[in-house]
């Protein structure tokens, strides 16, 4: 099984993990599951889950779940059997507007403001959409070119927002460094693997990170 991102409920002791080849959302330790049935390439039915990415849990219990091939972000309130479109294309077709992804990764809930920061993966860029029903993004990172200049990402995967909601730090997956943003800022700074965004196996490099955990 390829699991994909986890997102761990304090409140409920829960252990949220998509399994992205099983198309699934396991919950342990309850074992419970949003499943799937045979879906096919392309498939996006707001009842299943098409290769699962990012996933995060507000304090009401609703579950927010990145589908990467479908370009969306949906929403499955308590014990529902569908999920909702929030953010991205109501089709799944993907674009580079400031309402639309192309293949959103992981994400990072700010419930009291409230905003969703979307890792949006083959953009280049961070989006932080406003959770009001208008799904429009500001982008908070990157430039929308995929570059390894202080100011671009190139193919991130993870994202962490700060306890103080003020920065984000970014795995720059295809840049082998972790990046921090303040933001308000166009620029970041480098913290963890070589600012040039060259690859490496010393103790100072990354090659090819993909997530990260911070206590910050």
């Amino acid at each position: 099984m390829w699991s994909t991102f986890f997102f761990y409920d304090n409140r409920t002791s829960l252990l949220y993990v998509t399994i992205m080849d099983r198309c699934i959302l396991q919950i342990w330790p309850t074992n419970k599951a949003i499943l799937y049935t045979g879906l096919a390439f392309r498939n996006c039915p707001l009842n299943k889950l098409y290769r699962s990415t990012g996933v995060m849990v507000d304090s009401q219990g609703n579950i927010y779940i990145a589908i990467l091939p479908c370009n969306w972000i949906t929403k499955w309130t308590i014990n529902s059997s569908s999920g909702v479109v929030i953010v991205g294309s109501l089709t799944g077709s993907s674009n580079s507007d400031n309402k639309t992804l192309f293949g959103p990764y992981n994400i990072a809930l700010d419930e009291a403001n409230p905003y969703l920061y979307v890792t949006d993966r083959y953009n280049n860029r961070i989006q932080r959409f406003m959770l009001d029903g208008s799904s429009v993004a500001v982008t908070v990172a990157g430039v929308n070119s995929a570059g390894s200049a202080q100011t671009q990402l190139r193919q991130r995967t993870d994202i962490y927002l700060t306890k103080s909601k003020t920065k984000i730090c970014i795995c720059n997956n295809f840049n082998h460094r972790i990046q921090k943003w303040n933001i308000s800022e166009t620029v970041g700074t480098t913290v963890t693997g070589n600012p040039n965004g060259t690859a490496g196996s010393s103790q100072f490099s990354l090659n090819r990170s993909y997530s990260i955990v911070m206590d910050v």
